[in-house]
This record gives structure tokens, C-alpha cells and sequence, in this order.
């Protein structure tokens, strides 16, 4: 099942649209069910759960102002938070077109804090990665998670590598601040880079259809908010002596998929809205008892 949620009413489509993919990449079917029983609930004379936007990047820590070399507007650009969405109009169907990108924060998926040694910096490019650990049960998605930022952090970095981290089921997990410049191994300089990272070791499996629905939504709106040209993203190989993103990644990256999926949802003016509190917390414990 997909996973991104928006305005429960269908919208009226061009013959364009209806072309377009009927739920854009974003959360797995736990949190297509979770959010949307939250919403019916509040429809049918359950209270409705608060809705708080934000106008600032997201991060654990108070981040710096974020600068865009985009055009898009602040509604488009500017990540939101919610503990759950508003419902609107009873829905018709459900066959919905969503601008939403949900993200679980990171107090969500248990995170240990940050530490001291961010680097501030501005994006300018986008560069995909893999963990290059082979997936086991999705189910145990959000402890890889912390065991990733626990490596990471035993390097002595302040915070898991990557910006958003994508599981098999195309949950997305927020990673360290937007603001801060990403890590790596490798002897790239990542300053500069929009890091999404998918779970899974693909030298040796395949990426979901779901990882890269999510991976294009999370891309579109990259590209949309800092005006990156989609056929400019690239992969850690790119840049560096590594096989990373992968073998079966990379040529999804590199031969046009990638920049075709961005480029038919980029017009979109996708939104990257944070699950926080409750929301964050039960959708986790939805996807670690296998929902």
C-alpha cells in the first residue's frame, strides 16, 4: 500500500495528472492506515487531533535560517510538523493525489541527541547513498536506524551521515538537521549536499518500488526548494572511490529513472512534513510489530 496522505477530498485532474502516480513515494501502509483512521475518527465524531506548521528547517537542535535559491513559494519550500493531519472533506475515494512527504522525526524513531561538531552549510546539490547493510525485516527499520546514527556517532560525528533515510517500505526518517553538512567515509567533501540514503546493501539486493517512489518524492522536493536541476543528482560514486549507492541502485541514478521520477513530480510543489509526537511514535510502533 502507499503511504503519502493529503487533502482527503479527490481533486479535479488534468488528463496530465491522472498519468502521475496516484500516491506519491513517503510512508509505508501502517502509516497510510494510522493517519487516515485519525482523520475518519475525526470525521465521524472522534476529536480531531491539533495540526502545528512550522516556519523554520527542521532539526533537533535550533537550526540557522535556511537560505533557497529556489522560486518556489514559503508553503512549498518550508517543512511542516504535525502530530496528525487534519481532515477535511468526507473522502470520495481512495484514489488520492498527495503533495504531503511524511517523515518520522527523529524522537520518533528513538534517536540518541546530537552532539557538539555540526558544520553549518547551504545546499546546492543532491547526493544518494545506500547503508551497504543487507535489509532484514522491515520490522526492525527503526532500531537499524539507531544503530546507524550509533555507528556513525562511535566515529566521532555529531549525528547519523544523511539528511532523510529511506527504509524497504519507504518510510522516511528524519536524520541530522538540513543545515548541518552530512558525513562520509569516502574522501568526498559533502559540503554543500542533500544526503537521502536508502536502507539496504544494493551490491547484493534490489531497492523496493516503494524506496524509490520515496526516494523521487524526497528528491522533487530537494530540487524544488533549493532549484537543483534533477539531471544534476548524483550518487556517492560519483564523487568518491566507493561502489556506493550500489550496483542495482546506481543505474537508476545514473540512467535517467531517477531524474525522469523527479522530473514528473517536481511541479508537484511537494511538502516534507514532519510526524512529531504521538503520530511519530505510533506510526513506529506500527511498523516494529510488522504493520
Amino acid at each position: 500500500m502507499r503511504h503519502h496522505l493529503g487533502e482527503m477530498s479527490t481533486p479535479s485532474r488534468s488528463p496530465k495528472d491522472s498519468g502521475r502516480r496516484k500516491l506519491l513515494g513517503g510512508l509505508g501502509a501502517a502509516a497510510f492506515l494510522g493517519v487516515l483512521g485519525s482523520a475518519i475518527r475525526s470525521l465521524f465524531g472522534g476529536e480531531a487531533a491539533p495540526v502545528e506548521t512550522s516556519s523554520t528547517a527542521l532539526a533537533s537542535s535550533a537550526p540557522p535560517a535556511a537560505t533557497s535559491g529556489g522560486t518556489t513559494s514559503a508553503s512549498s519550500a518550508t517543512p511542516v510538523t504535525t502530530d496528525a493531519p487534519a481532515a477535511s472533506t468526507e473522502p470520495e475515494s481512495l484514489d488520492i493525489v498527495s503533495t504531503k512527504v511524511l517523515v518520522i522525526e527523529k524522537a520518533g524513531w528513538g534517536a540518541a541527541q546530537e552532539r557538539e561538531g555540526l558544520v553549518e552549510h547551504e545546499i546546492t546539490g543532491i547526493v544518494v547513498h545506500h547503508t551497504a547493510v543487507v535489509l532484514g525485516s522491515n520490522s526492525e527499520a527503526p532500531g537499524r536506524a539507531r544503530g546507524h546514527q550509533r555507528f556513525h556517532q562511535d566515529q566521532g560525528w555529531a549525528d547519523l551521515a544523511y539528511h532523510l533515510l529511506i527504509d524497504r517500505e519507504g518510510n522516511i526518517y528524519e536524520g541530522r538537521p538540513l543545515w548541518a553538512r552530512g558525513d562520509t567515509f569516502t574522501e568526498y567533501d559533502p559540503t554543500g549536499f542533500f544526503l537521502p540514503a536508502l536502507e539496504g546493501d544494493f551490491n547484493t539486493e534490489t531497492p523496493s518500488g516503494r524506496q524509490l517512489e520515496s526516494l523521487a518524492a524526497v528528491c522533487a522536493w530537494a530540487a524544488r526548494r533549493w532549484n537543483i536541476d534533477p539531471e544534476a543528482i548524483l550518487g556517492h560514486r560519483d564523487l568518491a572511490s566507493t561502489t556506493c549507492p550500489g550496483e542495482n541502485l546506481y543505474p537508476h541514478v545514473a540512467g535517467g529513472d531517477l531524474t525522469a521520477r523527479v522530473q514528473n513530480l517536481i511541479e508537484d510543489e511537494l511538502e516534507l512534513v514532519y510526524l512529531r509526537g504521538h503520530a511519530a511514535l505510533d506510526l513506529v510502533a506500527e511498523i516494529e510489530a510488522g504493520g
